[in-house]
């Protein structure tokens, strides 16, 4: 008791434990975690004297632990291993185990809100983890079919399942928690050039093919052709006919390209609904998150938005001298950004295309992929200079 210095209980412990580092009591006083040269932990119930013993253990003995700040979770490291393990220290449970590092742990550090824990290493490295979002975020793994440079991937809306177009054309995909490869799409299901489309319950997929020059629709679950939507029929010149695809948030339509022409097509029926025209050849597509708005990136550098329900252009406007990709409105539809093959990322009002910063945001090489978080408040983009930056 610290006010009266009063020994409230002693512990015996066989073994000992590693280091002065390797014992932590959770913020609110209740739980005692140790570990050992072994590479278990207790946690011990310092009302009661009860413990538990983690179902995880280290592979040498434990370095260092600390508690989260509400008490839900515990971090242990060790050495030699390289492993952060997250555990619930009141059932013993492992949660998650984090790989990232190149060997033996030293220091554990959790942000005061919880959300997100540092650990650094012998490897002279710190990795920050979200544990209470994507507790994986350095998890890597081999993907499924040919080699890839210039592949484009979407994750399905449920959260669950990675679909990659691989550079041969062919889709596969891989389970998000496991990281295993879950099947795909058959051979005949040939996919060009940017992300697939897919439906908001992630059941149906719509991809383009070059030869022919098609859209179509397919279930995830069998593999399966669902239907075909939209088929050209004009001569193939040096570019693909279709290119771009991209599925309305609420289902109600998909759209894709034919050169510089866009065309909103019915997925239930595959009855065609609208064509629009561009300024240029369509490298990409992206609806607004409520469907009402529809973004046509041209090869050209322009941009067009127009409103789906009225089908009447609102505005169009060459923010770049580069090819204009990957634009993501956000979640309140009120901003609109837009890469480029400058490496350059423009922030546009939606409403009026007008920029809302100058000089543009840029990486160093070509901008790969744009998206918000969930409150609009920041956004992510990755380049072909090999970074990830959130703005």
């Amino acid at each position: 008791d610290m006010r009266s210095g009063r020994v409230v209980r002693r512990l015996a412990l066989a073994g000992g434990v590693t280091t002065p580092r390797s014992g932590a009591v959770s913020r609110d006083g209740s739980m005692l975690a140790l570990g050992r040269p072994d590479g278990s932990v207790y946690v011990v119930r310092l009302a009661t004297g009860r413990r538990v013993e983690l179902q995880a253990r280290h592979q040498g003995p434990v370095e260092v632990m600390r508690f989260s700040p509400d008490g839900s979770l515990l971090a242990t490291a060790g050495d030699p291993d390289s492993r952060v393990l997250l555990s619930n220290p009141r059932t013993g449970a492992l949660v998650d185990t984090l790989s990232g590092h190149g060997s033996g742990l030293r220091a554990l550090a959790f942000a005061p809100d919880g959300r997100t824990l540092v650990s650094g290493g012998l490897d002279t490295t710190l990795i920050a983890w979200d544990v209470k979002g994507d507790r994986a975020m350095m998890r890597t793994f081999e993907r499924p079919g040919s080699p890839c440079g210039e592949c484009q991937f979407t994750l399905t809306p449920d959260g669950k399942r990675l679909v990659l177009v691989n550079l041969d054309g062919s889709v596969s995909f891989v389970d998000a928690a496991t990281l295993r490869t879950a099947g795909g799409l058959p051979a005949s299901a040939r996919a060009c050039c940017e992300e697939p489309g897919l439906s908001p319950d992630g059941k149906w997929i719509a991809t383009v093919s070059v030869e022919p020059s098609a859209v179509t629709l397919w279930d995830t679950r069998t593999g399966q052709r669902v239907r075909k939507l939209f088929s050209s029929r004009q001569p193939r010149k040096l570019l693909p006919l279709l290119g771009a695809v991209a599925y309305a948030p609420d289902g109600s339509s998909v759209a894709t390209n034919e050169e510089d022409d866009v065309v909103l097509i019915d997925p239930r029926t595959g009855r065609k609904l609208a064509r629009f025209v561009a300024p240029a050849f369509v490298w990409w597509l992206s609806y607004s998150p409520d469907s009402a708005l529809l973004e046509a990136g041209g090869s050209d550098g322009s941009v067009t938005v127009w409103d789906v329900k009225t089908r009447r252009r609102l505005w169009s406007r060459r923010i770049d001298n580069r090819p204009a990709v990957g634009g993501r409105f956000s979640p309140d539809r009120r901003l609109l950004i837009v890469g480029s093959d400058s490496g350059r990322i423009h922030v546009l009002d939606a409403a009026s295309g007008r920029p809302t910063r100058a000089p543009p945001l840029a990486h160093s090489a070509l901008v790969w992929s744009l998206a918000f978080n969930n409150d609009g408040s920041m956004f992510a983009s990755a380049g072909a200079d090999g970074q990830a930056i959130l703005w």
